[in-house]
């Protein structure tokens, strides 16, 4: 009966640690929005995990499970650009981190694995433009909350 039951706390120890952690940044705060921590049995994208969660969570978004466009009502298309100066604006979008680092692909080329410990993260960042190159993306907008969209 003992080795039962350290059997039983050992699988229930493995299955929560290979759980994905998944979450969404608030726009102008480094605090989660939401925060899930999902077991993976099949392999899996990034981005169908984004939008399975998304849907699951009657989380409000545009997109799929290649791009998200918006959580929560945030600006799209022109509404999405600031105007800084007449050689300068940034152009605001929802990224993506898997365990720390921004892939340059789309969330549905991410494979996630059974019981992986990754962690996905969706942050509301910008891209910067500044006299025709752009010199950065992704930056998160909770670590400039002065940004315009904090201010609405």
């Amino acid at each position: 009966m003992k080795n039962l039951i350290i059997l039983i706390a050992c699988c229930l120890f493995v299955s929560s640690a290979n759980a994905v952690v998944f979450q969404i940044k608030n726009l102008c705060e480094d605090t989660n929005y939401h925060y899930e921590e999902i077991e993976i049995l099949d392999k899996t994208t990034a981005g169908h995990l984004t939008t399975y969660v998304l849907s699951n969570n009657d989380i409000d978004y545009i997109g799929n499970e290649h791009a998200i466009n918006s959580i929560l009502g945030t600006p799209v298309g022109l509404d999405a650009f600031e105007v800084l100066s007449d050689t300068s604006m940034r152009v605001y979008g929802w990224c993506y981190s898997v365990n720390g680092v921004d892939p340059d692909v789309l969330s549905s080329e991410v494979q996630i694995l059974p019981h992986s410990e990754s962690i996905i993260t969706w942050y509301y960042g910008y891209a910067e433009l500044l006299k025709d190159d752009w010199i950065s993306y992704c930056n998160p907008v909770y670590k400039d909350p002065k940004s315009f969209v904090c201010n609405k």
